[in-house]
């Protein structure tokens, strides 16, 4: 085994200590991983391979088909310039329907948050592409991420996931945790539990953009868009 492959294997082990066993697990077809060889980094591909698509923390972080989220991809890197940049795959969402994004070719993350209206990258690292080593790297450490950076909270700065399992349910493969009305027309003092719903992801990611575009957020965000 390289010192690559060592290093990746210690990093993969991590992620799994710090993840733990997932909550809801769908396996992956060795052909689909087989089609997406060369498009996603490997450590995702190993994960796939392994564990499946699949939620950790039950439900707060998800790995997913990225076939099935490519339609909010679309829509809300439509009139950017990043769809001239990359091929963009949604890889993972959280339970308030933040997307990690990895670009095909400058194998780079960027996030979309929905609730938030917002789009998140690094423009200067858009522009330098990192290689599958590195690439398999970050996208471990954006997975491994403390549990809580998935969170949301509310105006006590108290975070919400676990009282919103509790108020809702467990979230199904395509439902996400939503406010109720939008998170960008509550004033903060109803920033609260009481005002999230469970909403199909697909339908309430559309009416957040229908109702407005996103605005970009990050480093060096000049002429993000056209």
């Amino acid at each position: 085994m390289s010192f690559q492959s060592k290093r990746l294997q210690g990093w993969y082990e991590f992620f799994l200590e710090q993840r733990g066993k997932p909550t809801f697990s769908q396996k992956v077809d060795s052909q689909v991983i087989l089609n997406w060889e060369n498009k996603l980094p490997s450590s995702l591909l190993r994960i796939w391979q392994e564990l499946g698509w699949c939620s950790f923390h039950n439900g707060l972080l998800w790995i997913v088909n990225p076939d099935d989220y490519q339609y909010l991809v679309d829509t809300w890197l439509d009139n950017t310039k990043y769809l001239q940049l990359d091929n963009f795959y949604c890889i993972a969402r959280t339970a308030f329907g933040e997307c990690l994004l990895y670009g095909e070719r400058t194998k780079r993350i960027i996030q979309i948050q929905p609730q938030y209206n917002t789009i998140w990258a690094d423009d200067k690292q858009l522009q330098e592409p990192d290689d599958d080593f590195g690439a398999s790297i970050s996208t471990l450490l954006y997975l491994k991420s403390d549990i809580a950076d998935f969170d949301i909270t509310d105006i006590q700065d108290e975070p919400l996931f676990e009282r919103a399992v509790k108020k809702l349910g467990v979230l199904s493969p395509d439902e996400m945790y939503a406010f109720e009305p939008f998170y960008m027309l509550l004033p903060d003092e109803q920033i609260i539990i009481e005002r999230l719903i469970k909403v199909r992801m697909d339908v309430y990611t559309d009416m957040l953009y229908q109702f407005q575009p996103p605005v970009s957020r990050g480093t060096s965000f000049s002429d993000i868009f056209k």
